[in-house]
């Protein structure tokens, strides 16, 4: 990732999450009053709301924006072996569980044949 996109990346972090603590506080305080029909406490505004969480947000935002910009994304060897997607998994990983898969096809044929050679050599067994 290259400097012009971390900046824009850790941007959209900051702002997203002043935005985001701004407007949740502002609705969870108007749905404590309208739901719950919890009374504001005096000089408790929404204007002082949205600033206090304001600025709770601009504080996890700057450290989501600093983790952004000096993350270590650039790893080539983990970049190499991983594959992208929703429950990805490493290409090391994918070997080990085909190398797995064909052991147990190999023990199932195994022990197919000799349930096999069981049931040849015993006939049917009276248990009375």
């Amino acid at each position: 990732m290259n400097t012009g996109q971390r900046v824009g990346l850790a941007s959209v972090v900051l702002v997203g999450s002043v935005v985001g603590f701004t407007a949740g506080g502002v609705f969870g305080a108007f749905s404590d009053g309208y739901f719950l029909g919890r009374e504001r406490k005096k000089g408790v505004t929404y204007k002082n709301i949205a600033r206090r969480n304001a600025a709770l947000g601009g504080a996890f935002g700057a450290l989501g924006a600093a983790a952004v910009l000096f993350g270590n994304f650039e790893n080539k060897e983990t970049q190499e072996e991983q594959l992208f997607g929703i429950g990805a998994i490493s290409k090391r990983q994918q070997n080990k569980l085909n190398k797995i898969e064909a052991e147990l096809r190999k023990a199932s044929k195994m022990h197919a044949s000799q349930a096999d050679r069981i049931s040849q050599i015993s006939g049917p067994v009276n248990v009375f």
